[in-house]
């Protein structure tokens, strides 16, 4: 990594209650694990343009790989070049040093013709990492004791993974069929002492998962669109501690509408936001490259293979849906942030590091907290260089007609 960006992982924050802490932990490492194996393809899509002889591209059509390889082709020239050349070199070198970028990762083949992603599936879960019917049940125990209006409400702490409403009660009550991304406003902490203002973007990408509970595996929901790119928005121009209302920016409309009919499946939309500065045009074709590689078609099976097959019988039996989703979800969240650390760099140093905001969908009366359409608000913080901004967000739930 260079130093000129820092990528911090910042949630939203847990609303129902916190994870316990070896819960947690084996989610945020599992998290880790896949996003090196997300960052060993796309080093492996990069050095097949220096020598795709000795670096060829996996024979699925539909692999990370070749997703990642097309978003390269993209990028201009002389910046492809430079980037095959380190990643080329990255991969010849020996495992240890290979480790220090990918962890794990590293003892994957960058040779083999079969994908990332599916060496790392044919590989067993490491030991500390697989989750026990123990982990599950402290988590439902937590679960409960969360539920308990005699309780108070649990501390908010940095890092919580994810943002998890109370299904409302069912009976009368309005189905929804879309969540919207709010952006309200966004302060200037320090600018980057360049001249003249700082001229700000935002754009990014979506991906929205289902939970077939027929299989427990994580699935491409059938809506329309399930993943796409935000249109880039325009933010203005900033000096340190200014703070601008966007007046209610619409960062996304995600439709859920699969949510009222008979095969609903319960849903986890993700948004990846990030902040740029001044190159409006290249900025959005950067956030096309970057979600190509990121669909939930592509990592959901890896996902699944650290936290749902594992454990789709005690799912089916107890009922743990929310449960689980809510441990899946935890490291699809820190999973997407590693892997997109890990080749932002290459993208260009004027973006900010990113942040991902997620939610668990578990039914059609879904409500937040005290029976809310309006989630509360989140600041995101964003830094590249000196530079520091905080962004306001908050999700919102549109009834359906």
């Amino acid at each position: 990594m260079t130093t000129s960006a820092r990528h911090d992982i910042v949630h939203t924050p847990l609303v129902r209650h916190t994870l316990p802490h070896n819960v947690d932990r084996k989610a945020r490492a599992a998290g880790a694990e896949i996003g090196n194996v997300s960052r060993l393809a796309w080093e492996r899509s990069l050095a097949h343009f220096e020598a795709p002889g000795e670096f060829p591209l996996p024979a699925d059509p539909s692999c990370q790989e070749r997703c990642f390889w097309e978003a390269g082709a993209d990028l201009p020239s002389g910046v492809r070049r430079r980037r095959a050349r380190d990643a080329a070199k990255l991969l010849r070198s020996s495992v240890a040093q290979r480790r220090a970028v990918l962890g794990n990762a590293a003892d994957l083949d960058p040779r083999s013709t079969v994908s990332s992603i599916d060496q790392a599936r044919g590989r067993p879960v490491p030991l500390a990492l697989q989750f026990t019917f123990a982990d599950l049940d402290e988590v439902a125990a937590a679960e409960v004791a969360g539920a308990d209006p005699r309780r108070t409400a649990p501390t908010r702490r940095r890092g919580g993974p994810i943002a998890s409403p109370r299904a409302a009660a069912p009976g009368g009550v309005a189905p929804i069929d879309r969540v919207k991304l709010v952006a309200t406003s966004l302060r200037c902490v320090e600018d980057s002492l360049e001249p003249g203002r700082d001229e700000i973007v935002l754009g990014g990408f979506f991906a929205t998962a289902g939970f077939d509970l027929t299989n427990g595996d994580l699935v491409t929901p059938p809506i329309v669109p399930s993943s796409g790119v935000f249109d880039v928005a325009d933010l203005g121009k900033y000096r340190k501690q200014e703070r601008r209302s966007l007046d209610n920016l619409v960062i996304e409309n995600l439709f859920l509408g699969s949510l009222a009919t008979e095969r609903a499946v319960p849903l986890m939309p993700l948004a990846t936001v990030f902040l740029g500065e001044k190159d409006l045009f290249g900025f959005g074709l950067k956030m096309e490259a970057l979600s190509k590689g990121f669909q939930i078609a592509i990592i959901g099976p890896l996902i699944a293979t650290y936290f749902v097959q594992a454990a789709v019988a005690n799912l089916s039996m107890m009922g743990l849906f929310t449960t689980l989703s809510i441990v899946v979800q935890s490291a699809w969240i820190v999973g997407i942030t590693a892997a997109v650390a890990g080749v932002l760099r290459l993208l260009g140093d004027e973006l900010f590091n990113a942040n991902q905001l997620s939610l668990l969908v578990d039914s059609p009366q879904f409500r937040f907290p005290d029976g809310d359409l309006i989630g509360e608000t989140t600041t995101l913080t964003y830094r590249r260089l000196r530079a520091h901004y905080e962004l306001d967000v908050h999700w919102e739930l549109v009834l359906a007609d």
